[in-house]
């Protein structure tokens, strides 16, 4: 099988590839429908939803206390609450802040997507990627060579190295940072580098050539896996009680954009 013309590689795609490739199949490929997340995962989601609503809208100068009436979720107030302290100090030193920027590289023949929160140029030069994170914040290690980590900070170097007005000579020049409003204190920040750049630009451009070259797409050999999977039933595996379906953060978020041709024309102000 080969991969649809429109496809658009993502962190989150080349992650359920790497995770099961029947389940990569199914949604990216198939794009077979399922029952949905369960109760408690949909209100995560729909918070984080918000939230990334919510900041959205303040740059645009509308009206957030409309959203935050409308869920009345103390949760959410809390999180908006922490951003407005931390959101304020952005671009008073004299950066170029954007929001909710969708931006688009090509890598193996494959344009490869990154779904960037905000995007902070400094005077110098510099580039910080921010990415809002309203789950509670994980041990480091999860997020040092997660698929974001080494996708986004590739995306950007990419496109913003070719923007007029954009002095990025150095991939050390980019960073990114994940915050969390609820530890607005202690943000992780992830830092490129030329070595950075050299390995994960190898890694993509290899696992995009894999999936490309995938003719069968065989499932996890993690069965554990399958019960938390929600293509279970498609896969011949016999569900079992009490598992609550996975959730894959973001996920949701980065497919209303993928099915938006909208991106294709992402790029930064000159």
């Amino acid at each position: 099988m080969s991969l649809p013309i429109d496809f658009v590689a993502s962190a989150t795609a080349l992650k359920c590839y790497e995770v099961c490739a029947r389940k990569f199949q199914h949604r990216y490929l198939d794009h077979v429908p399922t029952a949905g997340p369960d109760a408690e995962s949909a209100e995560q989601m729909q918070r984080g939803e918000l939230f990334h609503r919510l900041v959205l809208w303040h740059d645009l100068g509308l009206d957030t206390d409309v959203i935050l009436q409308t869920a009345d979720d103390p949760v959410l107030e809390t999180q908006w609450a922490a951003y407005r302290s931390f959101g304020n100090t952005l671009g008073v030193d004299g950066s170029r802040v954007q929001h909710d920027q969708s931006l688009v590289a090509r890598c193996g023949g494959f344009p490869v997507l990154a779904k960037v929160d905000a995007l902070v140029v400094d005077p110098a030069g510099c580039v910080t990627i921010y990415d809002w994170k309203t789950t509670e914040r994980p041990s480091p290690a999860r997020f040092t060579d997660s698929h974001q980590s080494k996708v986004y900070p590739y995306v950007v170097w990419e496109v913003l190295r070719r923007r007029p007005g954009v002095a990025l000579t150095d991939p050390a020049q980019v960073r990114l940072i994940y915050w969390f409003p609820s530890q607005p204190e202690e943000p992780l920040e992830i830092p490129y580098s030329p070595g950075r750049l050299a390995a994960g630009s190898g890694w993509l451009d290899g696992l995009l050539s894999t999936i490309a070259s995938d003719c069968e797409f065989h499932m996890t050999t993690d069965r554990t896996r399958c019960q938390k999977c929600e293509y279970i039933v498609h896969c011949g595996v016999k569900p079992e009680d009490g598992d609550p379906l996975e959730l894959d953060e973001d996920y949701h978020r980065t497919m209303e954009l993928e099915d938006d041709s909208s991106f294709d024309h992402a790029v930064w102000p000159h």
